[in-house]
């Protein structure tokens, strides 16, 4: 039986300065079922804003990792505690053998929107707001995981979120999520929000 990630259907490439990630080719009929596995544009800006917003000695939690791109280049830059999750066993998978070409010590785990909080100082998310399903699960996933001085910082791709901005903000409000929106460092359509109780 061959492994997980053939190496006919991968390949590694240079992402950010010094991350190296093994990625699968996006076919173009099968995206809905490999959204996980796809690097979206809105990653390279969360780690651009995790160099201002993170800080070594801080307990991180990234969600919906997909490739790990995210956690492993704080991980790598910043040295602190990182928990990347997803939920699909296969991005779980991924990430851990990210983290390995990347020599970085994370945990890897797969977690359910909904599921018991991890504690965390600071929570990330790229590109992870798509579907109007969603947006009540990550958000409550988030109240419950943040504490009362921890910050998230989410990044979406405006193609995919715009439809959604005002579910978003009635369902941050509903909760009790303070949202400011960031200017983007890479790419003025990636919108950045920086979360956090009131």
């Amino acid at each position: 039986m061959e492994g997980l990630f053939d190496s006919e259907f991968e390949f590694e490439e240079e992402i950010i300065e010094g991350v190296r990630l093994k990625l699968k080719p996006r076919d173009a009929g099968q995206v809905d079922s490999q959204v996980h596995l796809t690097l979206w544009p809105a990653a390279i800006e969360l780690c651009r804003q995790c160099l201002v917003y993170v800080d070594e000695e801080k307990r991180v939690l990234e969600l919906g990792a997909g490739t790990g791109l995210v956690g492993i280049y704080v991980a790598k830059n910043k040295g602190c505690k990182m928990v990347i999750t997803d939920g699909n066993e296969e991005s779980v998978e991924l990430i851990k053998e990210n983290a390995k070409i990347n020599s970085v010590n994370i945990i890897a785990e797969k977690f359910l929107w909904g599921g018991p909080a991890i504690e965390s100082d600071i929570i990330l998310g790229s590109d992870i707001i798509y579907s109007r399903s969603m947006v009540l699960p990550l958000l409550s996933t988030i109240k419950a995981t943040l504490a009362p001085s921890a910050i998230c910082l989410l990044a979406n791709h405006t193609i995919r979120f715009n439809s959604l901005e005002s579910l978003f903000y009635e369902t941050c409000n509903q909760l009790g999520l303070i949202v400011k929106s960031l200017s983007s460092i890479t790419d003025p359509l990636i919108k950045v929000f920086y979360l956090t109780h009131i």
